[in-house]
């Protein structure tokens, strides 16, 4: 998630924000310390126009 999301030159603040979470949620997701929900991966690969099967492999 990372990776797409620099690439895409957001930060983890407006991620946060577009996807109406918290910033740490966001931090703790990319650290790997925390399982994204299906809904928080679903807006993620919409957002950013990912396949979703490449976030559920």
């Amino acid at each position: 998630m990372k990776l797409i999301r620099e690439a895409n030159d957001v930060s983890k603040t407006e991620l946060a924000i577009r996807l109406k979470v918290n910033r740490k949620t966001v931090i703790l997701l990319e650290k790997g310390d925390r399982l994204p929900s299906l809904e928080y991966i679903y807006n993620f690969c919409k957002m950013f126009d990912v396949l979703i099967e490449l976030m559920l492999n």
